[in-house]
């Protein structure tokens, strides 16, 4: 905590840091980060936003919650030095170990000390709905899934919430609908 910066400071309980040609200024905010793709840069082709979602999420490997654990780990240490010190994660997690996940992801940001806001991405709509498929000739591609009942992705962020409001003043869990596109009115 910086309470005073100045010249012929007066310690009282307080270190006094010499800062002599440096900056004193509060931790930088990461205000938009998905911990799930610290290891796609520079690996994915340059795609516009949906085909990139393919490729990357839908393409990807299917990760365990310990890899989902050094993610968010691998991402909270590269903020904390380069001066960021609060992150707010919209996280891909896979309804697959919804929990378990979640879990691993905000105890990383606990372990590293940085004041985290983790807000799952929830949908129930499959990115194929939310695309067009007007210049296609055939038949618009099968989804990837199953759609997921709305009332199950509440009473997963409802857990989510019991879980964690509260416990650590340094985190927060957040609602975090994937995009309007992907949410049916019901889940929005």
């Amino acid at each position: 905590t910086i309470t005073e910066v100045g010249p012929d400071l007066s310690a009282g309980s307080a270190t006094v840091v010499d800062a002599t040609d440096m900056l004193a200024m509060p931790g930088l905010i990461n205000a938009h980060t998905h911990s799930g793709q610290n290891l796609d840069r520079g690996v994915a082709p340059n795609l516009p936003l949906d085909l990139w979602l393919i490729w990357v999420v839908y393409g990807g490997i299917r990760f365990s919650a310990d890899d989902s654990y050094t993610l968010a780990m691998a991402g909270a240490l590269e903020m904390l030095e380069s001066g960021c010190t609060a992150v707010l994660d919209h996280a891909w997690v896979s309804p697959e170990g919804f929990e378990e996940h979640s879990d691993a992801m905000l105890n990383a940001y606990a372990d590293a000390g940085i004041r985290a806001g983790l807000a799952p991405m929830i949908q129930d709509r499959d990115i194929f709905e939310s695309m067009s498929f007007e210049a296609v000739t055939g038949d618009a591609p099968e989804p990837f899934a199953d759609p997921i009942d709305p009332s199950l992705l509440t009473s997963w962020m409802t857990n989510f919430f019991d879980r964690w409001q509260g416990v650590n003043p340094c985190l927060t869990p957040m609602v975090g609908p994937s995009a309007p596109q992907r949410c049916s009115d019901e889940l929005m």
